[in-house]
């Protein structure tokens, strides 16, 4: 059996999220044939895409949604050249999604290049002429920036999923808790402590309300005994008869002067 018909089979169960992921298809293979194979949740919706080593580092992707759960795409490369392929996964949200990804891959033969001679030198300038504004529209600066731009994106990806991570885990632990037999245990205990509160406070409030009419009845009876005295002292009544003769022997003084 030849290389040519080795056929290469790779299955991986990955969870894809909103950041982008990468996955092999050629390996270290040059010239090659693939099928990947995606599977999902019907009710789900993947963003996938293929790219080469050059599209990749140049920022472009053609994301292709998949239909009723399935996506399924051939690549055939036999330029004799080794240029990497990758299958790129992420979601359109901030869910992540579960799927299955089958690979198939075998090497082909390189396609066989048939050299055209150059009928004149107009020709081999015409060549280099294109050559050199393939160069310049593959600019190294273009292509880092590019690059810088996706791992930016990446790593605020991940932050976001990471921040994602540490609700979903307080959540849990808040509605664990709530199902908690001590936790209802201390619920209950807290709201009998409050009705216990409530009840001293009325408690209180009733203790206050005799105390300040025991101390009204206490000062009326004061009052009440302080007056009695005051009729009944016999000193009171002499002073006041003591204090109207001196008025009188006065008054007759004064009469008696006036004569």
């Amino acid at each position: 059996m030849s290389d040519y018909d080795k056929i290469y089979e790779v299955k991986k169960e990955i969870e894809a999220t909103g950041t982008m992921q990468l996955v092999d298809l050629n390996g270290s293979k040059v010239n090659f044939q693939t099928d990947v194979v995606v599977s999902t949740d019907p009710s789900k919706v993947l963003l996938l895409a293929i790219v080469n080593q050059d599209e990749l580092d140049n920022g472009e992707f053609n994301f292709e949604p998949t239909e009723n759960g399935k996506y399924a795409r051939r690549i055939t490369h036999n330029q004799n050249i080794k240029i990497n392929h990758f299958l790129c996964v992420k979601t359109n949200g901030e869910e992540s999604i579960k799927c299955d990804i089958i690979i198939h891959m075998k090497e082909v033969p390189p396609v066989q290049k048939i050299n055209k001679p150059i009928n004149n030198v107009n020709n081999v300038n015409n060549v280099n002429n294109v050559n050199n504004v393939n160069t310049q529209n593959k600019s190294p600066i273009r292509n880092l920036e590019n690059r810088e731009k996706d791992q930016e994106e990446i790593v605020r990806q991940r932050e976001k999923e990471r921040e994602r991570e540490k609700e979903r885990d307080i959540k849990k632990k808040l509605s664990d808790l709530s199902q908690n037999k001590k936790y209802q245990s201390l619920k209950d205990t807290d709201e009998k402590y409050e009705d216990d509160n409530e009840d001293r406070d009325e408690e209180e409030e009733r203790r206050e309300r005799q105390k300040e009419m025991q101390r009204q009845r206490e000062r009326e009876r004061e009052r009440v005994i302080r007056k009695r005295d005051d009729d009944t002292n016999p000193y009171y009544k002499i002073a006041i008869v003591c204090l109207v003769l001196f008025c009188f022997i006065m008054a007759f003084k004064v009469i008696r002067n006036g004569k």
